[in-house]
């Protein structure tokens, strides 16, 4: 990807990307009215630094590592990042890397875009090659630990590195990156860097600086039986998926946005239950039981003690189903003052998640979330109905253009107000700006 410029991009490829960066965007100004997102933007406050990057919704700027550490964090927070079915969420280990970085060295609009798409493109590669067997998966798993190689594939093309330099770069990247947390992350109380895309995203920035200073890295961090895989803890990887199909087939075009505020694995039950009560005009007082048969993760993982805090109300699909049944869907966004609301418990108590071998096939195999929901009345009366693909996925109910940017206006507006609009036009005019003037729309006005 070192050599590919924005003119080889598809027009379909350049559109997503813009209507990525604002989705990203929007979440990550969300994040940062969080107690957690504040925190750590104070943390960076604190040290200061020479400023060279937007700091969203702030009048000050600071170093380009530190925007890209907040950012990063700030974005997954309320769970609202996009998605790539059991890959992550590429954008918060790409975009805020690409944008930090593109204002410090002033970058085009063309270019900024040119080195996100090589960051989902080479990210998602990598995890795809990577993917360990479910046994192993159950074992040891994690995200940030591969996803780290978006943000550096984004900072090798925005200085301009060839193919060499870059490679160096993924090898001081792969010192940098996380160890893989996956498997003790559903422990309570639910750790609050997740997916640690904040710490992925400066290692991924801080390597690409160190080989333009002069450092030198592994250039064969991928190969052999003892390369990266090995220490991302995977226990197989097929080389060939690296490359295969590189400015062929964009792997970013297949990347879901998210309508609801939560866990993507529980986006097709949601789906599910909103259609069928709209379809019947379901009150929540009518319902005896709500069942919900799907993979494994679905009742393994997602249905535990009532969640105790908005990062572990994103796991939890009782919860989520009851929010959709008093009209205080996810989709809006989770609020802490549901989480006492005793009329959500109660009913959530209705709902109950079954294992499906069939679902785990089209989770693993396809990559989908099969769920099938059976909704019971107090009449007797049965209601089901199915899905596979969540809304915002290609092959999904439909999610569109508007709907994302609509989404942003919500997520940002209590932070930009009147410049909300300004810089939802100017990241959708990216290609034709320059990256600092675009993202100084971000920071608040002192006037």
């Amino acid at each position: 990807m070192s050599e590919a410029s924005f003119d080889v991009l598809p027009d379909t490829v350049v559109d997503t990307t813009k209507l990525l960066i604002l989705d990203n965007v929007g979440c990550a100004i969300a994040g940062l009215r969080a107690d957690t997102g504040n925190a750590v933007k104070r943390h960076f406050e604190k040290i200061g630094g020479i400023p060279t990057a937007s700091v969203f919704g702030c009048e000050h700027r600071l170093p380009a590592t530190s925007a890209a550490h907040i950012h990063g964090f700030a974005a997954t927070i309320l769970s609202f990042d996009d998605t790539y079915v059991r890959l992550g969420h590429p954008g918060s280990a790409t975009i805020p890397v690409a944008i930090a970085l593109a204002e410090q060295r002033n970058s085009s609009g063309k270019d900024l875009i040119a080195a996100i798409v090589a960051g989902y493109e080479v990210c998602l590669r990598v995890g795809e090659a990577i993917r360990p067997t479910p046994e192993r998966e159950a074992q040891c798993s994690g995200l940030a630990t591969w996803q780290i190689f978006g943000g550096a594939s984004s900072a090798a093309k925005l200085y301009g590195f060839d193919a060499i330099k870059t490679a160096e770069t993924f090898g001081i990247t792969s010192q940098h990156a996380p160890v893989p947390f996956g498997a003790k992350f559903y422990g309570r109380p639910m750790p609050s860097l997740k997916n640690n895309y904040g710490w992925a995203n400066a290692g991924a920035l801080m390597a690409a600086a160190f080989v333009d200073a002069g450092l030198s890295g592994t250039r064969r961090v991928f190969d052999g039986d003892d390369g990266f895989w090995r220490m991302a803890g995977s226990d197989r990887c097929d080389f060939s998926a690296m490359t295969e199909g590189l400015l062929q087939e964009f792997r970013i075009l297949d990347v879901g946005f998210k309508r609801y505020g939560c866990c993507r694995w529980m986006h097709t039950a949601l789906d599910v239950v909103r259609e069928l009560i709209s379809q019947y005009k379901l009150e929540a007082e009518n319902v005896a039981t709500v069942e919900v048969t799907g993979f494994k993760e679905i009742a393994r993982d997602f249905c535990g003690d009532w969640p105790s805090s908005i990062l572990e109300a994103q796991f939890h699909l009782p919860y989520l189903v009851s929010l959709e049944f008093f009209g205080l869907s996810s989709a809006r966004g989770l609020q802490d003052r549901d989480l006492v609301d005793a009329r959500l418990n109660a009913f959530a108590k209705k709902v109950t998640a079954k294992h499906s071998i069939e679902a785990d096939q089209g989770f693993r195999q396809l990559s989908q979330l099969p769920v099938r929901l059976v909704i019971r009345l107090h009449d007797g009366t049965e209601l089901t109905a199915s899905a596979s693909v969540p809304a915002g996925s290609p092959g999904g109910p439909n999610y569109s253009r508007d709907d994302t940017i609509n989404k942003f206006f919500e997520l940002a507006r209590p932070t930009l107000d009147h410049r909300t609009e300004e810089l939802c036009e100017a990241i959708l005019d990216l290609d034709r700006l320059d990256a600092a003037s675009v993202f100084a729309k971000s920071r608040r006005s002192n006037n």
